[in-house]
């Protein structure tokens, strides 16, 4: 894709500490699910796919996204250190198409860059194990695959019994994120600290 090229319209370097190595933990990629009509992905890194598991992470910015900030705006601070070369997925890592947690019902492609385990309030029987097996590529788990056996039907959650008074809206949407009350189930319900509008904190919680 042309977005790997050179374009010396944009930029691609430095008058004051020169060129930096290709950064893939960048926030600058869109997840490779990101505009996929079916779910697939919409891209492969080169060569062969092997920085797969690395690409379109969108939690943080990376060291060098920070870095090359500072040099284009010139920015007095220090230096981060330098992002790691990624480590190559093995290309006989895949994830499953067919693959849905039993949790919140998200594919593969939906886990990339999440901790890929059941949440803390989850009341059903843990398919962590499952999920870093079936989807090594988005866990990045690629590594330990062989502590996988052949996989099992996912079992079906036990619902968590509700206290009397105490239930989810069915119909709420944060403003932010426009999620839902099972989309929030173990993070912080709070706002992103980048929202600049009026605070949901106590509408949500």
């Amino acid at each position: 894709a042309n977005q790997y090229k050179t374009d010396p319209s944009t930029y691609v370097g430095s008058a004051h500490v020169g060129h930096a190595g290709y950064d893939f933990y960048s926030v600058m990629h869109y997840p490779q699910g990101g505009g996929s009509a079916n779910g697939q992905p919409v891209y492969k890194t080169l060569p062969n796919g092997q920085y797969d598991s690395v690409v379109g992470q969108l939690t943080t910015i990376s060291n060098a996204d920070l870095a090359q900030l500072r040099d284009m705006y010139q920015c007095s601070g220090s230096s981060p250190s330098p992002t790691p070369t990624p480590t190559p997925t093995p290309t006989s890592c895949a994830d499953s198409t067919s693959y849905r947690d039993p949790e919140f019902g998200s594919g593969c492609s939906e886990w990339r860059g999440y901790a890929c385990q059941a949440s803390s309030g989850y009341s059903g029987q843990s398919y962590t194990q499952e999920l870093r097996c079936a989807c090594p590529s988005a866990c990045n788990t690629c590594s330990s695959l062989s502590s996988c056996s052949a996989p099992a039907p996912a079992p079906t959650p036990t619902p968590a019994p509700q206290p009397t008074g105490c239930s989810d809206s069915a119909s709420y949407r944060d403003p932010e994120y426009q999620s839902s009350c099972a989309a929030w189930s173990g993070y912080q319900c709070s706002p992103s600290t980048g929202w600049r509008q009026a605070n949901y904190r106590q509408d949500l919680r």
